[in-house]
């Protein structure tokens, strides 16, 4: 029984060198079974590939951009040539304002300041963003031909402190608009202004009554809102 065990243990590991060296040394395929394999699974001929229909190109339609920024340029380049015909003689009316106002207040002075060529102030960009700012100038003026600026400066030489602000500078002071004046401007001969949030023709309203010296050029602005006022 004991050599029986014996020669067991020896034939298996005899199996297992045999197994050992069966791994260690791979036999690779003879060409003739390399041709069986490829006459059984042949590659495509340049014929079959080229009669082939070629993949169908997907039909996509990009959806439009929410905010193009190209035409939004466009538009605001012809909005400032349309105002450039303006003569340095004619009164000028500038509305300042800020994109913090109530958008009903924005959009109201926007289609009223399309009616008098007046221009929109405002003093800085909406969150430092050229593109955001963009956005809600779009929102608030529309279609509407309306000139409006991004002018820190402007505030500053107008003294203004509130908005919106309407300013008139009347025919004879528009070519001397006061651009070095920073502090102590005098507002009395060079432009009128009147804050609040009010209507442009309301101000104007203001400033015939207020202030005899603008009444003429008020009324002028007046008159292209389809309204006028009795001193």
């Amino acid at each position: 029984m004991r050599a029986r065990i014996k020669k067991l243990i020896a034939l298996g590991l005899g199996a297992l060198a045999a197994s050992s060296v069966s791994v260690a040394e791979p036999r690779w395929p003879t060409p003739d079974e390399l041709e069986a394999a490829r006459r059984r699974a042949p590659l495509p001929s340049y014929e079959d590939i080229t009669r082939q229909a070629p993949p169908a190109v997907p039909n996509v339609n990009p959806k439009a951009p929410a905010l193009d920024l190209e035409d939004m340029a466009r538009r605001y380049s012809a909005n400032r040539e349309a105002f450039a015909g303006a003569t340095p003689a004619q009164p000028q009316l500038k509305i300042f304002v800020t994109l913090a106002m109530p958008e009903a207040s924005l959009k109201l002075l926007a289609a009223q300041a399309a009616q008098t060529q007046a221009t929109l102030v405002m003093r800085g960009l909406k969150d430092d963003s050229m593109k955001a700012t963009l956005a809600s100038v779009q929102r608030i003026i529309g279609e509407l031909a309306v000139d409006w600026q991004v002018d820190p400066t402007a505030f500053t030489r107008f003294a203004i402190t509130r908005a919106p602000t309407f300013v008139l500078i009347p025919q004879s002071a528009s070519v001397n608009e006061p651009r070095g004046c920073t502090t102590n401007c005098d507002k009395t001969q060079s432009f009128v202004s009147v804050s609040g949030d009010v209507s442009l023709d309301y101000a104007l309203g203001v400033i015939a009554r207020a202030k005899p010296a603008f009444a003429s050029d008020a009324q002028r602005f007046l008159a292209k809102l389809g309204n006028s006022v009795t001193p």
